[in-house]
């Protein structure tokens, strides 16, 4: 099922479910998140958690540590909703013991994918009572999991999105490199690497099964995340391009260092003629990264 189906308006979808034995509240809770998912399609994007509002603190505070916890199949699509707008979304009065916390300090986290429209695993938490995850398929509930049953929030969350948003798991190839590249933006802003990750869907742990060398894969990772984790006042507007070159280097070197503490790569490995390989590939990020940041 692709991204190009013709969407089946919300109120036709409840309806099918409760034809099919779905309890019409569970329907209606399953077709209201639905249709949240469905007015901000705009906005998200496969493999990561977005946030749909502006955050104060302690909601800034919960989204990065979701953000740098989750690991998410490579064509799923989430949405962080804080109190403000997880308190507009209430089940019907017969269905409250779908919702896990008072809608005044309740989170939502809602995470769907492309090859199943009709599952969405719900994620709530709240400063106050208990939180936990959730599957919906086709309006009726059919996992209900503490967090405290599988460890955190972010953990049952994954595991859900895992094991029944995209079973078989990995998705296109350009997916699988935005899932390995999105992991070390994480592992960046964490300064570690080991965060939750599929290391077979990962080309820089299987260069080989993606038909890369080790160092074509560390560079290629490189040029395609140092933008992204770059400060916005340092990616080169106005300045210098001798200075935003050496700013490049000095941000590249410890991007791979992060990569050596953490045990990704074996640079002492890399030797003769491949170690000549490895010096002209930094150049050439550099260059690429400087590239890049100018235009």
């Amino acid at each position: 099922m692709t991204d190009d189906r013709r969407p089946i308006a919300i109120d036709e979808r409840i309806q099918s479910w409760i034809a099919l034995g779905a309890d019409p509240a569970g329907a209606r809770w399953h077709g209201a998140l639905a249709a949240t998912l469905d007015h901000l399609a705009p906005y998200l994007v496969r493999g990561r958690l977005v946030t749909a509002a502006e955050l104060g603190r302690a909601d800034a505070e919960c989204f990065a540590r979701l953000t740098e916890a989750l690991d998410l199949p490579p064509g799923c699509k989430g949405v962080f909703l804080p109190p403000p707008l997880a308190g507009a979304l209430s089940p019907p009065p017969r269905g409250e013991a779908l919702r896990r916390a008072p809608a005044g300090v309740s989170r939502l986290v809602l995470l769907v994918h492309r090859r199943q429209p009709q599952r969405l695993v719900v994620g709530e938490a709240a400063a106050v009572a208990s939180s936990g995850v959730d599957l919906f398929e086709k309006g009726c509930r059919v996992v209900a999991r503490d967090a405290a049953d599988g460890g955190s929030l972010a953990a049952g969350l994954s595991e859900l999105a895992w094991r029944h948003l995209d079973p078989g798991g990995g998705g296109s190839r350009a997916e699988r490199e935005r899932y390995t590249e999105w992991w070390l933006v994480r592992c960046v802003a964490a300064g570690r690497t080991d965060l939750p990750l599929h290391a077979e869907l990962s080309y820089i742990h299987r260069p080989r099964e993606a038909g890369l060398t080790p160092v074509a894969a560390v560079f290629k990772l490189a040029a395609a995340v140092l933008p992204e984790v770059l400060d916005p006042a340092a990616r080169g507007a106005g300045e210098d391009p001798e200075a935003l070159a050496a700013d490049i280097e000095s941000r590249l070197v410890a991007l791979l260092d992060l990569l050596r503490r953490g045990g990704v790569v074996d640079f002492a490995a890399v030797t003769g003629d491949e170690a000549e390989t490895f010096k002209a590939a930094f150049a050439r990020t550099v260059r690429r990264v400087c590239a890049r940041l100018e235009g």
